[in-house]
């Protein structure tokens, strides 16, 4: 089972942890969280950032909300590292949808650790 929990920062950045491990961030309306994954999904754009890669991103809609799939491709990999959606919600659905995004784009490796992370307390004051 994934804890997902949002603790401010002092610079106003909600830091995004599930099972107490950093996932993600939450500025104003914008939610990034951060997957590892194989990138199996049709490129809506790409950028070159270099002689060695570029970015990828494509659109999908994720129970009805729109999100931007980003991701990397490099001389010997292509994956997905982030997931941006905008959400002005509560911590309560918030939370919902951190816990979607990770059961939809997430690879199961992570998921696994995530679930061994489950018996950590969460670090007093945080």
């Amino acid at each position: 089972m994934l804890r997902i929990e949002v603790r401010p920062s002092d610079d106003g950045v909600n830091i995004i942890y599930a099972n107490n491990e950093r996932i993600g961030v939450k500025i104003g309306d914008l939610i990034e969280i951060d997957i590892v994954n194989e990138w199996s999904y049709p490129i809506t754009t790409e950028l070159e950032i270099n002689d060695h890669g570029k970015m990828l991103y494509c659109r999908e809609s994720i129970n009805g909300r729109e999100v931007e799939l980003v991701g990397y491709e490099g001389k010997s990999r292509r994956e997905l590292i982030a997931v941006r959606t905008r959400c002005d919600c509560n911590n309560d659905e918030l939370k919902n949808l951190v816990e979607n995004i990770l059961l939809t784009y997430e690879g199961k490796s992570l998921l696994n650790y995530l679930e061994t992370k489950q018996l950590t307390p969460s670090p007093a004051g945080q």
